[in-house]
């Protein structure tokens, strides 16, 4: 499996209101990028694991042919999201 990477940022800005009071409003966002790479794969076939070397083989002892089975992805990577916010401190 490649390798995933993933950039998050966040902007912001605080405004003093005196008296130990401020006001703030700030953006994240997440998956800069956009990247939608796979994070997880389905490497079952039942309930035997696909991805050990030699021959297959079921509960009981008998061969399985996993020749014609695929792993599939099964989960990705979040897309782009905003979120928008706003703080106040006193």
């Amino acid at each position: 499996m490649t390798a995933t990477y993933r950039l998050d940022l966040r902007l912001g800005k605080d405004f003093n209101l005196g008296k130990g009071m401020s006001f703030g409003l700030y953006v994240d966002i997440f998956n800069v990028t956009d990247a939608q790479r796979e994070v997880d794969v389905n490497s079952y076939f039942g309930t035997v694991l696909i991805d050990e070397p030699g021959q297959q083989i079921d509960n009981l002892g008998n061969p399985i042919d996993t020749s014609g089975f695929q792993p599939e992805p099964i989960e990705w990577q979040a897309p782009r999201s905003y979120f928008f916010g706003a703080k106040f401190e006193f």
